[in-house]
């Protein structure tokens, strides 16, 4: 006993309400009066993030591999990403500036273009690995690493078309005019 309040279980239902209200203010109760899901939708809530957790296992289930890998690549970008914000913290300059491969700002440069007018197809991506790869003479791994740096890049600068300028700005500060031709053949495969 505290203060003549029985903190034990009651002893029959009816106590239970009067030891609530005993213990606790009729200011506190009314406070959390609302959050308590009175109108049932806590069993939907419940329902569907139930449905939603068991299709994410019936689809790992049936395709572990591919589960596998977006797991990965989740990891990595989790990863990464404190990274992304420290660099720009320590630096305090445009992640752009830290480029120092002309063939990285190559490619952004071409997936800049690609998204001016609209969002790229799946075709319109896959020519670009192709012409990444062949005129950037890169392996498979450095290409698709090369794209998604490239494409992060673009992000960072807001919008494709101030993208644009900026990456080549820098290409041309790391490499100076040698690799412009280069620039142009890959940008002459989307046209």
């Amino acid at each position: 006993m505290y203060s003549g309040i029985s903190i034990g279980a009651p002893r029959t239902l009816m106590e239970l309400p009067q030891t609530w209200r005993e213990l606790f203010p009729q200011r506190i109760l009314a406070s959390h009066a609302g959050s308590d899901f009175k109108d049932g939708t806590l069993p939907i809530v419940i329902l569907i993030l139930t449905a939603i957790g068991g299709a994410i296992w019936w689809w790992a289930r049936n395709n572990p591999r591919e589960a596998l890998r977006v797991a990965s690549d989740a990891a990595t970008t989790l990863k990464n990403a404190p990274r992304r914000i420290a660099f720009r913290r320590q630096t305090r300059e445009h992640p752009v500036e830290g480029i120092d491969d002309p063939r990285i700002a190559i490619c952004a440069i071409a997936q800049s273009f690609l998204e001016l007018d609209d969002l790229p197809t799946q075709d319109q991506r896959k020519r670009l690995h192709v012409l990444v790869r062949s005129n950037l003479r890169a392996d498979e791994e450095e290409a698709e690493e090369m794209e998604v740096l490239g494409r992060w890049l673009m992000t960072q600068c807001d919008v494709a078309a101030q993208a644009i300028p900026r990456l080549g700005r820098r290409n041309f500060k790391i490499d100076g005019a040698s690799s412009y031709d280069l620039l142009q053949d890959v940008l002459a495969g989307h046209v």
